[in-house]
């Protein structure tokens, strides 16, 4: 299991332009990091994503559903139950960032960097349904 690269801007660690990110994840006991660049400053908030185990995601922030967040660093905690599916965030017209891997169970937190513009969060396997939110500046 690796901890995915990411800033939604997208990754510094795959070569993409923007800020990094930092994430660590657990599962049976063990945690796996990975760090990426220019992630410095004060968080903007914090998210917390699932994977149910039927496959339904869900991110949410102090309890309501996502819609609508400003430009900043934000912390996001995945809960995956589900073997089958994983936790995948993608800004319009950038490259998907996989948060939670498909055969991942467990937790994964990361920090990153959303940008202005339209997000979504889907599953990279299974029924192919994205629900969508908007970061301003």
């Amino acid at each position: 299991m690796t901890a995915a690269a990411l800033s939604l801007a997208l990754s510094a660690c795959s070569g993409h332009s923007g800020a990094g990110a930092t994430g660590s994840s657990s599962s049976g006991g063990g945690t796996v990091s990975n760090t990426g660049t220019s992630n410095t400053g004060a968080l903007s908030g914090t998210l917390v994503g699932s994977v149910k185990t039927a496959g339904k995601l869900t991110l949410s922030s102090g309890g309501s559903p996502v819609a609508k967040l400003k430009a900043g660093r934000y912390k996001i905690t995945v809960a995956d139950k589900s073997p089958a599916r994983s936790f995948v965030v993608q800004a319009k017209g950038r490259s998907a960032v996989t948060i939670s891997g498909v055969s991942f169970v467990g937790n994964h937190s990361v920090t990153l960097t959303l940008t202005a513009g339209q997000w979504s969060f889907y599953t990279s396997a299974g029924v192919k349904s994205a629900s969508s939110f908007t970061v301003t500046a």
